[in-house]
């Protein structure tokens, strides 16, 4: 059982032993006033004991922010961040949310991508994103001789499971911090993005773990419109303003690069590292931040990346 969750009369002394001890024949007064004095002190060493473990077995969760992708022209073109956050310690922009297997699936993940474990008195399980999809892919291997669609919609199914399964866990531990990540993340517990090329086709799906009224589920979203203008999922107010063209600095914005730019990645790309770029710079809620990776997966499995930070892999086989 985790401390913070006890009472605190389970964290004082005996006051029995005491009684008996003050009414034993033959005890002077300095003595009885010793044996208080040592009582309190006891208890005060306990009570701080119990918060001391109460301050360990607190969980830490790093949270991912935003990610951009659209399938244009044949091509599936995905941006994201570097930053994750895990509100105990100051953000991090070196985490690497693009992750490939070959030449063949991409996958992408906001919210939640990893569980630490703090103290002795953690009792709930340490996960991270790169393990569970190394799960689901040793369980569900790439095969080329099945149609793309059944293919993703198993590996993102087996995902989600996993995923869910140790957010469930988690919240058995710890449930008062699973409803704080869902309360920041507007409902939102972790969200995966997933592209698989075969052949001609390229198959696009995305699952998502959220919290709502003490319940953890599994959402599947319709992403077709992503073939006719810009996705984000994560923190996506910036995105969201710049896509809609509602204010003055959004309508302004024209989206031009420079030339050596558009000639190693394209006008596709460059727009959505653009808006990445952007909700980089004029975000207020200091969850997004760092580089910005981007990945182009053709038709035929050819993957190629545009930009990406040298701790990144280069694929996570």
């Amino acid at each position: 059982m985790n401390s913070c969750n006890r009472q605190p009369f389970t964290a004082v002394g005996n006051d029995h032993w005491q009684t008996l001890v003050a009414n034993k024949p033959g005890i002077k007064s300095c003595k009885r006033v010793s044996a208080a004095l040592y009582d309190k002190v006891k208890r005060a060493a306990c009570l701080l004991f119990g918060l001391l473990l109460c301050n360990l077995a607190h969980a830490q969760v790093e949270s991912g922010t935003i990610v951009v992708f659209q399938f244009v022209n044949g091509k599936f073109i995905i941006a994201a961040d570097s930053r994750t956050t895990s509100g105990t310690t100051p953000p991090v922009d070196t985490y690497c949310k693009i992750a490939t297997v070959g030449n063949q699936l991409v996958v992408a993940r906001t919210g939640g991508v990893s569980h630490t474990t703090v103290g002795l008195r953690d009792l709930s399980k340490a996960w991270n994103a790169k393990e569970q999809l190394r799960t689901v892919i040793s369980e569900h291997p790439i095969k080329p001789d099945e149609p793309v669609g059944a293919q993703i919609g198993v590996i993102a199914d087996a995902w989600a499971d996993i995923v869910k399964s140790d957010w469930l866990a988690l919240y058995v531990i710890h449930p008062e911090q699973v409803r704080q990540i869902a309360d920041k993340q507007h409902g939102g517990l972790s969200l995966g993005v997933f592209a698989l090329t075969l052949g001609n086709t390229i198959g696009i799906t995305d699952r998502s773990i959220t919290f709502a009224d003490g319940v953890i589920k599994t959402n599947t979203s319709a992403i077709g419109a992503c073939v006719f203008a810009p996705c984000a999922a994560g923190t996506t107010d910036v995105f969201d303003e710049y896509v809609a063209g509602k204010t003055a600095r959004a309508a302004a914005e024209t989206y031009t690069a420079s030339p050596e730019v558009l000639r190693s990645m394209g006008p596709d790309a460059a727009k959505l590292v653009r808006l990445a770029d952007l909700a980089v710079a004029f975000d207020k809620s200091g969850t997004i931040g760092g580089r910005i990776d981007a990945l182009e997966l053709n038709l035929g499995g050819q993957k190629r990346w545009l930009q990406r930070k040298d701790n990144c892999p280069e694929t996570d086989e």
